[in-house]
């Protein structure tokens, strides 16, 4: 079965953007792909509100760099870029303070480019 399903994250001042999947891939893969633009829309939104926009901040490597989703093992999960170690299957991340787990602040990340824009080369590329 084919399609695309999708769904629209809004801010509170009505802003928003639009996260979608491909129908028919494996479940695994469709979590980590919805994953990968939800955690591109948290890092804008928390970088517009001048809050730590190193979200979900490895723990591995505090106010370095974002957990990445992928697929392991037929199960999406948040895994350290840097040492490949995975840390949590997606949606079971332990929540810090105030409901959000980052720190750092609104920086640019390795490569001196910011989260999105490093995201979406990364997507390009495997499109």
């Amino acid at each position: 079965m084919g399609g695309i399903a999708g769904v629209m994250l809004y801010e509170p001042d009505g802003s928003g953007m639009g996260i979608s999947t491909m129908l028919g891939q494996p479940r695994a893969q469709q979590v980590a792909e919805l994953a990968d633009q939800v955690q591109e829309w948290a890092v804008e939104a928390l970088c517009a509100a001048m809050r730590p926009a190193v979200w979900p901040e490895c723990p591995l490597h505090p106010n370095a760099h974002p957990l990445a989703p992928v697929v392991r093992h037929g199960q999406a999960v948040w895994s350290c870029p840097r040492s490949g170690v995975t840390i949590a299957l997606i949606g079971e991340l332990a929540v810090t303070v105030a409901g959000v787990s980052g720190g750092g602040g609104c920086v640019e990340a390795e490569g001196g480019e910011r989260g999105s824009a490093r995201k979406r080369k990364r997507r390009a590329a495997r499109d």
